[in-house]
């Protein structure tokens, strides 16, 4: 599963969370622009009906994988609707040619019967590309004869399939040219992290002084779009988002973030951390990760634990920047002690061993994490870390390889 998160692919497992300071998501540069522009306008749904969605616009069998994602970014697309306002939008996160817009409009043209009642064509392009419009250069009279005159002979051609629908029918095809052309937006020079941050704020109930708590919000919203994205792309689905599916989001995420309260669901945090991997060089020089590779875990489990750590880092940042710092310590020097009282039991025994000291330390009751697994867990690999206060060893130093 691929995953809008402060993650972002490449950078290990941080002691820090720096990176949560410009928010996105952690891999798949055009999908994950896709994605970004549907939450945002997600966001301007605020009445009972309305809806946004997400779906293939062709070739709804092809198979869709973490390598080949970005390549088909052409065939989504997100469609609003607000209070009987439609409105389609196609994003593209590319240097932009005069034959992109070309195969924009035809798509445009093709859908028009798909898609009923559409107030506005919008194309949303990544800012940093610096695209200008190009999308009416071209008067309908020439696109037509385009399409009419290919020489492409697929099926799926974009040409071919606008010439077999609209052959000797020039005048519906201008129609829909004309219509689009009054009903249509470029976005180009708009950043779209700072559109979602500015229109978010009512919602997650931002304050100045909350900048934490608000990121952290942004980002389990995020999360949860993706995921379920995701899941809808699997199944082969459009993935709708409806206002009571929307209103679910807010007051999970207002429940699960707040100032007293910092545990977004793990399993959807999780599902960002697909770039923890024994290999990667950032995380297999960690202290952490050497000191899990003593106990002999299966590497699922190794894994696990490496992103309950990652899980463990990210509550401990949140917590920190909003004044909560007596959290994390306590939660941590509740684990440290722990650990001590399974060394006092075991140690001279046969018992003592890398994995018998991890296994036991977990297993320990650590009131402050609040009944989270994960967070107890994490803060346990967390302390094996270089450079922290209270450091612990399941392997001791004079015994490592």
């Amino acid at each position: 599963m691929l995953i809008y998160s402060v993650v972002c692919r490449g950078e290990g497992l941080p002691n820090n969370e720096n990176q949560n300071k410009k928010y996105g998501i952690h891999s798949l540069a055009g999908f994950a622009f896709q994605i970004k522009v549907f939450a945002y306008y997600a966001l301007y749904i605020t009445k009972e009906n309305e809806s946004i969605e997400f779906e293939t616009i062709d070739d709804v069998n092809v198979k869709i994988t973490d390598k080949n994602i970005d390549k088909k970014t052409d065939l989504f697309i997100c469609k609003a609707n607000y209070n009987d306002i439609n409105k389609l939008v196609q994003v593209k996160r590319t240097k932009l040619s005069q034959e992109d817009f070309h195969k924009t409009l035809f798509n445009w043209i093709l859908q028009n019967k798909n898609f009923t009642r559409v107030s506005k064509y919008i194309l949303f392009s990544d800012k940093s590309y610096n695209n200008t419009d190009l999308m009416f250069n071209d008067s309908a009279e020439v696109l037509y004869s385009k399409a009419i005159k290919t020489e492409h002979s697929r099926a799926d051609s974009i040409e071919v399939q606008i010439k077999n629908m609209y052959q000797d029918n020039f005048e519906d095809f201008k129609s829909i040219y004309d219509n689009i052309l009054q009903n249509y937006e470029f976005i180009g020079n708009k950043d779209i992290d700072e559109l979602i941050y500015e229109q978010a704020k009512h919602e997650f109930r931002y304050l100045s002084t909350n900048s934490a708590l608000y990121s952290g919000r942004l980002e389990h919203y995020m999360n949860t779009i993706q995921n379920n994205i995701m899941n809808a792309i699997d199944k082969k689905e459009p993935y709708i988002l409806s206002y009571e599916g929307l209103i679910k989001i807010y007051e999970d995420l207002n429940t699960s973030i707040n100032d007293d309260s910092y545990y977004p669901p793990y399993y959807s945090y999780k599902q960002n951390l697909d770039f923890v991997t024994l290999s990667h060089s950032n995380i297999k020089n960690l202290r952490e990760t050497k000191q899990l590779l003593a106990c002999n875990l299966s590497e699922y489990n190794t894994l696990e634990r490496l992103k309950q750590l990652k899980y463990y880092q990210h509550f401990r940042y949140l917590s920190m920047e909003n004044g909560k710092e007596s959290k994390p310590k306590s939660i941590e020097q509740v684990s440290f002690n722990n650990f001590n009282n399974v060394l006092e039991e075991i140690k001279d025994t046969d018992r003592d061993t890398p994995k018998n000291r991890l296994l036991e330390t977990e297993k320990r009751n650590n009131s402050y994490a609040q009944n989270s697994d994960e967070i107890r867990c994490g803060s346990c690999i967390y302390l094996t870390g270089d450079n922290v206060q209270n450091q612990i060893s399941w392997e001791d130093e004079n015994n490592a390889n």
